[in-house]
């Protein structure tokens, strides 16, 4: 009972929040409002939940005066990785509760996992009643990618505490990769902004994964809604925002061909990592080449 009367005290305004957004998304509005007539709210009430979850679960009094403009520009750079997911999610969620996952089951591997790509793959060998060791070892496999992007922003964050690394690298994703490396390199890697960055982008995930998993049983098949367009629109968007001059676009050019030529050949579970690796070794010599050291 006391854990009760303490959740209900700390963490209801933020379940409140949710039930707003859920009604935004789902159509049926919150006070005559929906997500098509007024889509700001959407994000204020997201917001709102990110700000109370640092106040509540991290005890951080500090954010309880914060100017709430900064803390909206400081959260921007997210709102790209939120449109993504808010419906990928709900593709996920539609696709795990018709493979045999429960609603809470769902939930949680948004919340644990949190691999967009890796819980798609487990959704459908789930319903192919595939054995646990070999849906662990596909993920696994799936996500080595991980492997380079940390490696690529750990020197950012030498500075920062083994507990601030810990729950930054937890929510690490490619499109969150995206937003860090623009960010890091102008100098923002202030841990706080940054977790928050992370933990707003898992939390449209994770609302998109309940909504999709509490209408799951009413769509059979989510390619009518095209949803699967969204992730591929949300990469360009932030390969856009990191190009900045012609090598850029040959390299981006370069790393997509390859990743469909090595996948041509057979290597699909691996085809992205080879691709990274082989441009990303090719722009560092055109950038060797270019501007020698003297």
């Amino acid at each position: 009972m006391v854990i009760l009367v303490f959740f209900e005290r700390n963490f209801q305004p933020i379940c409140s929040r949710s039930c707003q957004i859920i009604s935004l998304l789902s159509g049926s509005g919150y006070h005559g409002q929906s997500i098509k007539s007024n889509p700001s709210r959407l994000f204020s009430s997201l917001f709102d939940i990110i700000l109370e979850f640092l106040r509540k679960a991290f005890c951080l009094p500090m954010l309880v005066d914060s100017n709430k403009s900064s803390w909206l520009k400081a959260l921007s750079p997210a709102v790209p990785v939120m449109m993504g997911y808010l419906p990928i999610g709900f593709a996920y969620g539609v696709l795990a509760v018709n493979a045999g996952l429960s609603i809470l089951q769902t939930v949680l591997m948004s919340v644990i996992v949190y691999a967009g790509s890796a819980q798609l793959i487990a959704a459908s060998l789930f319903a192919q009643m595939i054995q646990p060791v070999s849906i662990i070892a596909t993920t696994f496999i799936v996500n080595l990618r991980h492997l380079l992007m940390s490696a690529a922003l750990a020197p950012y964050l030498q500075h920062w505490r083994n507990s601030e690394v810990a729950a930054f690298s937890f929510e690490l994703t490619d499109e969150s990769f995206g937003i860090h490396s623009l960010r890091f390199e102008r100098g923002e890697n202030k841990p706080l902004s940054s977790i928050a960055i992370n933990l707003v982008c898992q939390l449209s995930w994770v609302i998109g994964s309940l909504i999709g998993a509490l209408t799951g049983n009413m769509i059979e098949d989510v390619r009518p809604f095209a949803l699967d367009y969204a992730l591929p629109a949300m990469f360009i968007a932030l390969l856009v925002l990191q190009i900045r001059n012609r090598r850029h676009v040959i390299i981006a050019v370069l790393g997509g061909l390859l990743s469909l030529v090595i996948w041509f050949f057979g290597a699909t579970q691996w085809n992205v990592i080879f691709a990274t690796i082989i441009a990303a070794a090719v722009g560092a010599g055109l950038d060797t080449w270019l501007h020698p050291q003297s």
